[in-house]
């Protein structure tokens, strides 16, 4: 080729000129990148007279096609990558930005198709058809200084840059491979921090940390490794307890180096269970029977706050177990209720955890073992009536007999809830009940003659001195004394041969020591007998002969001057003539009338003192010695009335001598004051009469007017709209829902048929709808609109078609 001028001269020694292109200095033959070969260089001073035998070789243009395992990796520590590229061969430098310029470590050319991909395949790299690579390289990849790896003196997650190769270590390939420099990630905490080796894990490995990224999706990696100078090993391939190290990678052979570990245990066996069901409320204590629950080992290794928790799953439900030996052999645990209250009786597996993820089943094979276990399970019970089941102190799961003097109701799960009765505890027997027997679900009622005065009452007591328990069953704490001026008589039925004479006390220990075969039968009462006036609570006992023994508590009349008469309540001086209606003053002075609201007789119980008139009578003339019943249609609320009173509005007194009404004014009615008959067809003055509600109204139980008023609930109110109401309704649904081709106004007596031009086709309309356009409907009550008839237009204003269509037949419309 012709001479080149050269480019500068530096000294005698040195001089600079520039090379030519291959294709130029290997004859002018083109042949691109592929052009190679080896050219002589010589020197002239004058452009004739060359001297010197100089080589001077041109290589394949060099390129980049891949780098393995991954164009990334931490920026504080070097590493080594193979670049895998076309025209490489020795030597070769490599050039990560500007941070210097490193020989390769190893260079291998002519690298054939199918050993780049066997080459790839070993450092775990998919292969790539295309690959048109012939040789690779091995560089090192350089830390990132400190000083590059901050951003405005902050720093930064990672450095974005390229590297380049050259033949001389001075022209570099401008492709700018890119090569991604990242702080490293970092490990913070594990969850699930022990597993059991040898069992594969049923969740995943929830790693925490900082600085996660996502450079390469695929090439996310968690690596295990365990103690120092051991090989790597996953948990579910460890034997004995040991501690396994786990690390993320982000992109091939680069990971994390924080050291954090999870334990791997040898698995527990169950060998048994202390028993195998219990009620729905759970809470009494299971004990497991096996090895291995915990381990010591595993306590040194790991950490112990995370190591000694054991868990016993109930279905679904996790508890924690604690140990019930020191040998680890027993684990016991508070089970919990029915899981989700899903329904008793019901089944459940028993497994075993310790990290909440992974389940243990008891009746699974232990791997490598001989003996297969029986499947463990656990079953809710109901617990029965007559039985009561209290978790805290009924700890081996046995409901008890209800004890005597309770009732219990049993309980049980259904769908998601609770019985509404409570198998917790023993209800008592309310008062005026009792129970003499264990494990019943009801109580006895008190029978005639006796009372039950406290709860929990195991037997009926004998009814005490001076008080009444005849004429009904379950008398309580609250039995009548003996009404004054009569004395209450023990039958000859009784258990009690004489009158006992005690003390309140001593009557509440008597009662407690009888049972129900000792109660007397009934007792009957006498008009306190002439010579003895009767208090309340006097009472007396009969003997064999039939004769009557008065009790101490009945005095008689023994001072001068006094005398009681049959019935007496209280002693009457005897030179005092006391007549009907009059009764004695205070002083004994003067005779009284007696004043309205009392009665004054001088028989029985009253005496001649003034008694109030009892509820349901009146009495309104001074001096009268009797109180009047009060009539139907009124009622005498308290004692001492002095006139009745009309029955109030919206209620009906029916019956005489009655302090309350008898009974609400019926629906569709509404009372007045003084109404006195249900009957609204009794031959009697209206007033007294519940009124049938008028039509389109309807009225509730205990309405008061005849004016309407919607929000008044004691007042009658319209019928809603979409029904229909006629007299006497008792519902805002009256008669029931507007039929169809109808329509109900609020307060309708009877549906009204749609108009014309209008359809109602559901029950229960209030208003009517009009036909769309292009339908019309020429009759009423419809349900449905008539199509309109070819050539004719049907508007919404259009009601009556038939009018067009007789004008069209008759040829006034053409």
């Amino acid at each position: 080729m012709a001479p080149l001028a050269a480019k500068d001269w530096f000294d005698s020694e040195h001089v600079q000129c520039t090379a030519p292109p291959c294709d130029v200095a290997m004859g002018g033959q083109s042949r691109g990148e592929l052009c190679e070969g080896t050219v002589q260089v010589m020197l002239s001073f004058n452009g004739l007279d060359f001297f010197g035998n100089l080589t001077y070789e041109y290589v394949r243009r060099q390129r980049i096609v891949d780098v393995l395992p991954f164009p990334a990796g931490r920026w504080d520590e070097p590493m080594n990558v193979t670049l895998l590229g076309t025209g490489l061969s020795p030597p070769v430098y490599c050039r990560w930005l500007d941070l210097g310029v490193t020989p390769a470590l190893e260079v291998v050319t002519r690298l054939s198709l199918f050993d780049e991909k066997v080459f790839k395949v070993q450092v775990g790299i998919s292969t790539d058809p295309s690959s048109s690579a012939d040789s690779y390289a091995i560089c090192t990849a350089p830390a990132l200084p400190e000083e590059r790896r901050l951003a405005g003196g902050v720093e930064t997650d990672g450095l974005l840059g390229y590297l380049e190769v050259s033949a001389n270590s001075i022209d570099f390939t401008s492709d700018r491979t890119q090569w991604f420099f990242y702080s490293p990630p970092a490990v913070s905490n594990i969850s699930p921090s022990r597993v059991w080796h040898s069992l594969p894990l049923q969740g995943s490995l929830l790693i925490h940390g900082t600085r996660f990224r996502v450079i390469a999706p695929s090439q996310i990696t968690c690596k295990w490794c365990c103690k120092p100078l051991s090989p790597p090993v996953s948990p579910s391939e460890a034997t004995g307890v040991m501690v396994v190290r786990v690390e993320v990678g982000l992109t091939p052979e680069v990971y994390s180096g924080s050291n954090k570990t999870i334990l791997a245990t040898k698995r527990p066996h169950v060998s048994g269970i202390s028993h195998d069901s219990g009620p729905f409320l759970g809470g009494n204590v299971l004990t497991l029977h096996g090895t291995g629950f915990w381990n010591s080992q595993a306590a040194t290794e790991g950490n112990s706050s995370l190591t000694d928790t054991l868990y016993v799953i109930i279905g679904d439900t996790p508890v924690p177990a604690w140990p019930a030996s020191i040998n680890g052999t027993l684990a016991t645990v508070r089970l919990p209720a029915v899981p989700h209250f899903t329904g008793s009786p019901a089944k459940f597996d028993v497994s075993l955890t310790h990290n909440l993820q992974d389940r243990l089943f008891t009746g699974l094979l232990e791997s490598g073992g001989t003996e297969a276990e029986v499947l463990k399970e656990y079953e809710y019970l109901d617990v029965a009536i007559g039985k009561f089941y209290r978790p805290e102190i009924h700890q081996d799961g046995a409901p008890k007999d209800c004890p005597q003097g309770h009732y219990c109701k049993g309980g049980y799960a259904r769908n998601l809830t609770i019985s509404p009765t409570a198998p917790q505890s023993a209800t008592p027997c309310p008062s005026g009940y009792y129970q003499n027997h264990t494990g019943n679900w009801s109580c006895d009622i008190c029978p005639i003659g006796s009372w039950c005065d406290s709860n929990a009452a195991i037997a009926p007591a004998k009814c005490p001195d001076g008080y009444v328990c005849w004429g009904k069953e379950g008398y309580d704490q609250d039995v009548p004394l003996c009404p004054q001026g009569l004395i209450c008589v023990e039958s000859l039925a009784t258990a009690r041969p004489t009158v006992v004479r005690a003390t309140r006390r001593r009557l509440k220990l008597r009662r407690s020591r009888r049972r129900l075969a000792e109660v007397p039968a009934t007792v009957e009462t006498i008009d306190c007998p002439p010579g003895f006036y009767c208090p309340p609570g006097s009472v007396a006992a009969r003997t064999e002969d039939g004769s009557i023994m008065m009790s101490d508590n009945v005095p008689a009349c023994s001072i001068p001057g006094i005398v009681c008469t049959e019935g007496s309540a209280v002693p009457l001086a005897v030179d005092t003539p006391i007549t009907e209606g009059f009764y004695v003053s205070e002083d004994g002075s003067q005779l009284l009338p007696c004043v309205p609201g009392f009665s004054c007789t001088t028989t029985r119980s009253g005496g001649g003192y003034p008694q109030p008139c009892p509820p349901g009578t009146y009495q309104v003339s001074p001096g009268s010695s009797l109180c009047s019943t009060c009539t139907a249609g009124t009622m005498c609320a308290a004692e001492g009335s002095a006139l009745p009173n009309l029955c109030p509005a919206g209620r009906v007194c029916a019956h005489a001598g009655r302090s309350q009404p008898s009974y609400m004014c019926p629906a569709g009615s509404y009372c007045l004051p003084g109404v006195f008959t249900l009957n609204t067809l009794a031959g009697v003055d209206p007033l007294y009469l519940p009124t049938i509600c008028g039509n389109g109204t309807y009225c509730m139980p205990g309405t008061t007017t005849n004016e309407i008023n919607d929000l008044d609930p004691n007042a009658p109110r319209k019928c809603v709209e979409g029904y229909f109401c006629q007299a006497n309704e008792t519902t805002y649904r009256g008669q029931g829902e507007c039929p169809v081709g109808h329509y109900c106004v609020r307060a309708s007596l009877e549906p009204v048929l749609a108009p014309k031009g209008y359809f109602v086709d559901y029950t229960g309309a209030y208003t009517p709808s009009r036909c769309k356009p292009g339908t019309y409907q020429d009759e009423i009550g419809q349900v449905t609109c008539k199509a309109c008839p070819d050539g004719h237009e049907c508007t919404q204003d259009v009601l009556n078609v038939l009018g067009l269509l007789l004008l069209v037949f008759s040829g006034v419309i053409d």
